[in-house]
C-alpha cells in the first residue's frame, strides 16, 4: 500500500510527522494476514465468546 493510497487525514499526518525512513521500514517487512478469513473469524468467535465477553456486563 502506498500513501498516495491513504486517506488525506492520514496522508496528511505522515507528511507532517512522518520520518523517511518509515518507507525502508515498511518496504523491508512485508505483511500478512495471520490465519485465513474462515480461521480468523473463528479466532474473533472463540476471543468474544471466551475472553471479551466476560467483560460485558449481562442483565
Amino acid at each position: 500500500m502506498t500513501l498516495d493510497m491513504a486517506p488525506p487525514e492520514s496522508q496528511k499526518a505522515i507528511r507532517e510527522y512522518g520520518r523517511p525512513e518509515y518507507d525502508a521500514l515498511s518496504a523491508g517487512h512485508p505483511t500478512a494476514p495471520p490465519l485465513d478469513a474462515k480461521a480468523l473469524v473463528a479466532a474473533f468467535d472463540r476471543w468474544d465468546r471466551e475472553v471479551g465477553g466476560q467483560k460485558v456486563k449481562k442483565s
